[in-house]
């Protein structure tokens, strides 16, 4: 019997040791995935970290923005922008317009100011409006020239999902959740539905549910009470953002979502608008429309890709689905907001 029991004390006492150790480990050596992955990506400064004289910006799993380094301290001659996304604008690594204009442009000198263009690209795939907001606060805090602000209403509901689950373990009201201080055991209970799942799932509805993912949030977006939650969300949070970058005296471009319909009706030939932007994109207009001022812009990308002249069969070389572009795209709205920068700055 003692045996017994002095074996049983051995394993506990080697499976708490177990679980200090990787418990130490997830607070400093993984604690940037970890405070990722448990905020979110609703803690603005999540990702980015100083190191010397620059700013890191890490890849993490709840945010996954493009690695990229900022300097510390602005210099002087320099006009900084960031863009504040989601998946549209984040693109792939190769091929996004935020990266197409700082290759194509940052070693020239902006005529209208005699400085030169430094650019970031602070978009991660899945942000809604409150999730760009903590990017915008982060872009607010080193010192911006200019802040663009790419609009969509589909990510909303993986806001709301992130969020739920970013608290789902606050406070201490319900003791059975008391183990899910220790980052070790929510990492474990975060992970386990989704690993479990995804497992069984064949590789090629895998393939297929990523491929269409944009189509899918587009869908889901379509109710009439999702869509007013949202709204009333959106127009709330824009409101917040102009405020806020009024207060630090940074000018805003908000870049409202163009919408392909693969469906599309034809007139003589050309593509009907109200096809190309769909209702959402026509209210995301309008809930700016009351703080449009010298330093505020509104660009609509169906506006940018209507101006091109495109016949209908052209589309299918800008867009990759309903709403996310493909490297064509990226440069003709590349293009196209460099001559707005040029006109703020």
């Amino acid at each position: 019997m003692n045996r017994l029991k002095n074996s049983a004390v051995k394993t506990v006492s080697g499976v708490i040791f177990l679980i200090v150790i990787v418990e130490t480990l997830a607070r400093t050596v993984w604690r940037d995935e970890m405070t990722s992955l448990f905020s979110q990506g609703f803690d603005p400064e999540i990702g980015f970290v100083k190191k010397g004289d620059e700013i890191i910006i890490k890849r993490l799993p709840a945010r996954n923005i493009w690695p990229q380094s900022i300097p510390a301290k602005k210099n002087e001659g320099v006009a900084r922008v960031f863009v504040v996304g989601s998946s549209v604008s984040r693109g792939t690594e190769e091929s996004n317009y935020p990266f197409i204009i700082r290759d194509s442009y940052s070693t020239k000198v902006l005529p209208t100011s005699g400085r030169r263009l430094e650019l970031y690209n602070l978009s991660a795939t899945g942000y809604g409006i409150r999730r760009k907001m903590a990017l915008l606060d982060q872009a607010l805090s080193l010192r911006p020239d200019l802040i663009m602000v790419h609009l969509d209403g589909s990510n909303e509901f993986e806001d709301e999902r992130e969020r739920n689950t970013a608290h789902q373990y606050d406070g201490y009201a319900n003791p059975t959740e008391w183990p899910m201080k220790l980052w070790v055991f929510r990492f474990v209970a975060q992970r386990r539905t989704e690993k479990l799942v995804w497992r069984y799932i064949p590789r090629e509805a895998r393939k297929n549910t990523i491929s269409n993912d944009a189509d899918i949030e587009l869908a889901r977006s379509n109710t009439e009470t999702t869509q007013k939650v949202w709204r009333d969300r959106l127009e709330k949070n824009i409101g917040i953002m102009v405020q806020k970058a009024t207060n630090a005296g940074v000018p805003l471009v908000f870049i409202v979502r163009g919408v392909y319909d693969k469906n599309q009706s034809l007139i003589k030939g050309r593509v009907i608008p109200n096809n190309f932007e769909d209702d959402l994109s026509h209210f995301l207009i309008h809930a700016v429309t009351p703080y449009k001022r010298s330093d505020v812009l509104v660009v609509r990308l169906g506006t940018v890709f209507s101006d091109l002249m495109l016949k209908p069969s052209d589309y299918t070389n800008i867009f990759a689905d309903s709403t996310h572009l493909k490297e064509a795209g990226h440069r003709a709205v590349a293009n196209y907001l460099y001559s707005k920068i040029l006109s703020i700055l």
